[in-house]
């Protein structure tokens, strides 16, 4: 999967509310309703329904740490 498409496709995604699925450590995991409100050059920012904020990597996302479960991703 190409860095540029990944990037392409989390800023398509902005202000639109998805359900996120993160792996955490020692096989715990986090799954949240929010939406993604910026996009940086390395990292993307993600707001949950309760004013959390998260921060990401798009590799994160291409390695599947994270997960936005309700879009389907291009291989």
């Amino acid at each position: 999967m190409n860095l540029s498409i990944v990037k392409n496709e989390i800023k398509n995604e902005i202000g639109k509310m998805h359900t996120f699925r993160c792996k955490l450590s020692r096989g715990q995991s986090l799954v949240f309703n929010g939406s993604i409100t910026k996009c940086y050059p390395a990292i993307f920012i993600v707001s949950d329904d309760n004013g959390n904020i998260y921060s990401f990597s798009y590799n994160d996302y291409i390695i599947s740490n994270i997960e936005i479960v309700d879009v389907k991703r291009k291989k």
